[in-house]
């Protein structure tokens, strides 16, 4: 630390008469637990408005009220770990801060541990506590769920709409090895908080805190207890013995950070280079056109997956089995759909090439990619038992012109179907077809990717990739 933050800490050290003056409803952080009970003890005692509440227990199985007498005193010795979460006896105040102590919703932030200041008890016509309110400070994203609910309740008890319903609960405790003595008992799952070991403070904020600082503390420890507060002028650092107000910690580098600050250096100076990484330097590192291939398996389930930081900066996208209508394009973010086919006969099966509308192609000319195979037209491709194919034009910057072409093959396919279908649809780009039709479209280079379903490694296969090679 520097010498100002020195400063800064040791200016929030205070007698412990004045603390209690000054901050008399911050939260006590002690480093033991029977200085944590006394606390509570202490402080709730002294308090003339609170209400006490006990718990309601049924002991079932017992034989008989001599023997219940007794298992009542082995119950009420319980800890509140021992009693699913319900303490026998409750002091509540006011103002106070109390502690849950099982988890009633852990997806609304009403887990075990959480904290909240006391702001209203809600009694029945008998006078008999059915519900406290409290606030829970550090978000108010804690207890949401449950405020909605309890809305109109909140509205009628004209309590604040940050208050939070904390309601009665039932836990089973056996009272014997054999379980045939259990109790029954009802009551909230909230003990007090007015202190609280470091420990059990770790995840809370709190408005004002009174921190009982030790130099034997640990310094991850002592970080603990100074980062509750959410704001260091409720911060208030007393000592036991009232007088020594220095800050030990942090004056030289602790040997427990030592390791962990050397190894962060380590790997600072061998950076490990990713997959990903590797690939993104490449991109960047060319001036072409960046093309990638996915077989989305439904574009629809799938769309989101391609927001990586390899697609995010890919120029085009060739997509296959997209499961997508040919009415209705399915949107990709930062992406333009410019072609797509999808036979009208099967489910699944389809294809679209994409083309990035947010990073830089400069590179390339056009907008859009022009569409150059027009399947809507093609009567024997709609119909077709083999596969799906689309294709568009791209114009590079240079004015090379670069045919993208992306194709589906239906699972088990007939090698002489996928040769016909192939040759047909892409005739235009054969020696053969540029001749027949009096044009030189055989000169563009072209890119064919997609999911073929077929294994290329097999020995069967040689004859396709000889037919790609020779043919386009």
């Amino acid at each position: 630390l520097e010498k100002n933050e020195f400063e800064l800490i040791e200016s929030r050290f205070f007698k412990k008469t004045d603390v209690a003056a000054l901050c008399p409803n911050g939260v006590r952080l002690f480093f033991k637990n029977e200085n944590v009970a006394a606390y509570n003890n202490f402080v709730l005692s002294q308090c003339e408005d609170k209400v006490v509440s006990t718990s309601t227990d049924v002991i079932i199985g017992c034989k008989n009220h001599e023997q219940e007498a007794n298992f009542r005193i082995k119950l009420h010795k319980k800890s509140v770990i021992d009693t699913g979460g319900l303490p026998y006896e409750i002091t509540f105040v006011i103002g106070k801060y109390y502690l849950i102590t099982t988890n009633i919703d852990v997806n609304d932030g009403l887990c075990n541990g959480s904290a909240g200041k006391l702001v209203y008890l809600e009694f029945d016509e008998s006078y008999t506590l059915i519900r406290v309110w409290m606030e829970f400070c550090g978000s108010d994203k804690v207890g949401r769920k449950k405020r909605q609910k309890g809305a109109a309740l909140a509205l009628r008890n004209k309590v604040s709409n940050l208050a939070v319903p904390i309601e009665l609960r039932t836990a089973n405790i056996s009272l014997t090895s054999d379980r045939k003595v259990v109790v029954k008992r009802k009551h909230f799952p909230l003990i007090a908080a007015l202190a609280m070991t470091i420990h059990k403070s770790q995840g809370g904020t709190f408005e004002e805190i009174v921190y009982e600082y030790s130099k034997t503390h640990s310094q991850e420890l002592v970080y603990v207890a100074l980062s509750r507060v959410t704001n260091i002028e409720n911060l208030y650092i007393v000592t036991s013995d009232d007088s020594t107000f220095k800050f030990y910690h942090n004056r030289r580098q602790a040997t427990s950070t030592a390791s962990l600050l050397q190894e962060f250096k380590r790997l600072s100076l061998n950076c490990v280079q990713t997959k990903a990484q590797s690939v993104l330097d490449f991109i960047r590192n060319r001036n072409g056109v960046s093309i990638m291939t996915f077989n989305c398996q439904s574009l629809n389930s799938h769309k989101y997956d391609l927001q990586d930081s390899v697609t995010r900066q890919t120029n085009v996208l060739l997509l296959s089995e997209t499961c997508m209508s040919n009415d209705y394009p399915i949107d990709i973010p930062n992406f333009n759909c410019i072609v797509h086919f999808k036979r009208d006969t099967v489910s699944k099966g389809g294809v679209a090439i994409y083309q990035n509308n947010n990073n830089d192609t400069t590179n390339i000319m056009t907008p859009n990619i022009d569409i150059n195979v027009a399947n809507d037209v093609d009567v024997n491709v709609r119909r077709t038992n083999v596969g799906d194919i689309c294709a568009c034009l791209c114009k590079l910057q240079n004015g090379l012109e670069i045919v993208i072409v992306v194709i589906y093959i239906t699972p088990n396919p007939k090698l002489d179907e996928v040769e016909y279908f192939i040759h047909r649809t892409l005739l235009e780009y054969t020696v053969e077809g540029s001749k027949i039709l009096g044009g030189n479209s055989h000169k563009f280079p072209l890119i064919l990717a997609g999911d073929f379903n077929i294994n290329f490694a097999d020995k069967k296969s040689e004859r396709l990739t000889t037919f790609l090679l020779e043919k386009l």
